[in-house]
């Protein structure tokens, strides 16, 4: 007798009618369209970040010692927080700001164009200069982004910019504090 009435419990209790076990007539259907639309997210975050990418400038420095890069403040394409210049390439970057230059100016990137300073052997991809001081950026910016500047009036190619208007920079010059 115990052995029918445990199986009994067990058919009972394992059964598929969906008024015996109502949580799962609908968590698939759901699960389905949270999916569809998690996967919509992710496909729209990812052509973001292309158009991120393609729209950008870029930052290199190469060979500068710790006191050098100190001087180097790099302005993200998004965000208002500085990052600490480094030996390396930087992304998805506006332009920097170079405590050399004071709070006036600062240097725009503009989108597709990049910009290298270092030491040694400049790439041969860079084919254009930027002197101020004693500071040399070597550039490089195609047609495209001349033809769209002077279209809009705006920046054509990377350089040193006012610090007013449309190229006012988001973050605000990092040595302030020095000139107080």
């Amino acid at each position: 007798m115990k052995w029918i009435c445990l199986w009994a419990l067990m058919l009972v209790s394992c059964g598929s009618e969906p008024v015996a076990q109502p949580f799962l007539a609908k968590p698939l259907k759901a699960g389905k369209e949270v999916e569809k639309k998690v996967g919509k997210e992710r496909e729209e975050k990812q052509k973001l970040v292309k158009k991120e990418k393609l729209l950008a400038g870029q930052l290199s420095f190469h060979g500068l010692s710790e006191a050098e890069l100190a001087n180097f403040r790099v302005i993200p394409e998004r965000g208002k927080k500085l990052l600490r210049a480094e030996n390396k390439t930087f992304e998805q970057v506006d332009g920097f700001w170079w405590k050399g230059s004071g709070p006036a100016e600062w240097f725009k990137i503009p989108g597709t164009s990049s910009a290298w300073v270092g030491k040694g052997e400049v790439p041969k991809k860079y084919t254009a200069k930027v002197e101020r001081a004693g500071l040399t950026v070597h550039t490089r910016s195609n047609g495209l982004v001349k033809l769209v500047g002077a279209l809009r009036k705006g920046v054509k190619r990377p350089g040193w910019v006012k610090n007013v208007g449309e190229t006012k920079c988001p973050a605000a010059w990092p040595w302030a504090a020095l000139v107080e």
